[in-house]
């Protein structure tokens, strides 16, 4: 589920930018729906900032599924209470709603707009970041010093404290979206350069066992890996896996 999608940072003549809103009762009065339409954004979703409140005691767990392409995620309170935040397991649940209204949505910016942020976002914005990653952006009438690393490290794209208008609303919003999308990109890359690092390591393991086992010298081992992953229709790093877990059987 942790798919990302590429956010435009501009409407375009077909459609509206999507926005999904979270706003407590001190932003009701702002208008900012208003706003939003006038700049061209389309609000797509309105929830009530209470949505995102999940008790800080609670955990995220992940559990696969016999669908490999959905995870599930699992906040486990002390009374090991378990709210289902993407199947809708408790039907009382604020949370498992914010997830399925995004998920239903597909908004291309969350906005929130709120008073003054509370720890108890925390988890909820963390789970939209690491298995719905959007650009979120959050304006706050207060600025709410002690939770800024927090919110920014939780997944906050964009924290604007002391608003009273939203002239630069567009701005603001085009902005958010191409940080996200360049933050995405840096983290694709990262990813990728890790796993290549780690295949390496897999494949340079795999053939100190095979120089040491066979006396052989390291093309020779190389040359037999690139043989079992041809003759197998496997990658040479699957070869080395099955080698270094059948010599830790063994």
């Amino acid at each position: 589920m942790n798919t990302v999608k590429k956010h435009s940072s501009q409407s375009n003549a077909k459609s509206k930018t999507k926005i999904l809103l979270i706003e407590d009762t001190h932003y009701k009065h702002k208008n900012i729906m208003s706003v939003l339409d006038d700049a061209q954004y389309e609000v797509c979703c309105v929830l009530d900032v209470t949505s995102l409140y999940v008790d800080k005691s609670c955990s995220i767990e992940i559990s696969d599924q016999k669908d490999k392409t959905q995870q599930t995620v699992k906040l486990k309170s002390d009374n090991n209470g378990l709210v289902n935040l993407f199947n809708d397991a408790d039907k009382n649940s604020k949370s498992s709603s914010l997830i399925k209204k995004i998920e239903q949505h597909n908004p291309d910016i969350i906005l929130i707009g709120i008073e003054l942020p509370h720890e108890k976002m925390l988890i909820s914005l963390q789970t939209i970041s690491d298995f719905i990653p959007t650009p979120i952006v959050m304006f706050s009438k207060q600025e709410g010093v002690d939770l800024i690393q927090p919110l920014i490290k939780a997944g906050v794209t964009s924290y604007i404290a002391g608003v009273s208008d939203f002239t630069r609303i567009k701005s603001i919003l085009e902005t958010a979206s191409a940080r996200f999308n360049e933050e995405q990109k840096l983290k694709q890359e990262l990813s990728n350069t890790k796993n290549k690092l780690f295949h390496h390591r897999t494949v340079e393991q795999a053939k100190l066992l095979l120089m040491k086992n066979k006396n052989c010298t390291e093309q020779e081992a190389y040359h037999n890996m690139r043989k079992m992953a041809m003759d197998n229709g496997q990658k040479v790093e699957d070869v080395a896996k099955n080698i270094l877990s059948l010599s830790a059987i063994i």
